[in-house]
C-alpha cells in the first residue's frame, strides 16, 4: 500500500499507510504512556474513541476540563463552526479552527502530537474513526514522534473492478504473477 515516509534529523523515521495529504514532523519524540483521554462528555459518541485511545496509550478516559498543560494528555473532539467550547479552544491554540477543517472535509481529520500532548480532531465521528487508525500507527512502546498531521480522502469515491484477475480460488497466486505490480499500484491508488 502507499505509505508515508519521512525520515527527520530530530527523530526516526515516520511511516503512515495510508500515505496522508500532509505530513509534517515537527521534531524528536514524545512519551505518550500513561496520557489521559480527555473528551467533552456530552457527545456521547466520542466515548467509545475515547476508551480505546486510553487502551492505546494506557491511561484513563477523563473529561476534557482534566487536561492541563503540566498534565499531557489525548484531546479528542469535533470540531464546530462557532463553537466556543474548551476543545474548540484547545484546537485553535495548535491552529486548527473550522475553517481549516473544511479542507478536510467530512471523512478528514487533524492530528497534532506534541510535549504538549495529543490533539485528534474532525468534523464527524468517521473522520476521528480515521484519525484514530492513523495514532495508532504512530504510538509505539509508550512513545509517538512529535508531527503534524492532516488527511482526507484523494477521491469521493473508492474502487475498482479488477477484470482477468487470477483464480484466488485454487490457492494464492504465484509471486511471478505479472499482473502483480500493476494490482498493487491500483490497490496504492484505492488508499490514498
Amino acid at each position: 500500500l502507499l505509505c508515508a515516509t519521512t525520515t527527520s534529523a530530530a527523530g526516526p523515521a515516520i511511516v503512515i499507510v495510508p500515505a496522508p495529504q500532509l505530513l509534517r514532523p515537527l521534531g524528536g519524540t514524545v512519551a505518550t504512556a500513561g496520557w489521559p483521554v480527555g473528551f467533552t462528555h456530552t457527545d456521547a459518541k466520542l466515548a467509545p474513541v475515547a476508551q480505546q485511545l486510553a487502551k492505546l496509550t494506557g491511561g484513563k478516559v477523563v473529561a476534557l476540563t482534566a487536561l492541563q498543560p503540566a498534565t499531557p494528555g489525548v484531546a479528542v473532539g469535533i470540531v464546530r463552526n462557532g463553537s466556543s467550547s474548551l476543545f474548540d479552544t484547545m484546537a485553535r491554540q495548535r491552529g486548527i479552527t473550522p475553517d481549516s477543517m473544511v479542507q478536510v472535509g467530512p471523512e478528514g481529520y487533524a492530528l497534532d502530537i506534541s510535549r504538549e500532548g495529543a490533539l485528534l480532531a474532525a468534523t464527524t465521528d468517521i473522520g476521528l474513526f480515521y484519525g484514530y487508525q492513523t495514532l495508532r500507527q504512530l504510538v509505539d512502546a509508550g512513545s509517538a514522534p512529535a508531527v503534524r498531521v492532516e488527511d482526507w480522502p484523494s477521491t469521493p469515491v473508492r474502487g475498482a473492478f479488477m477484470f482477468g484477475m487470477p483464480d484466488f480460488k485454487q490457492g494464492a497466486a504465484p509471486h511471478d504473477d505479472p499482473g502483480e505490480p500493476w494490482m498493487i499500484e491500483l490497490a496504492d491508488h484505492m488508499t490514498s
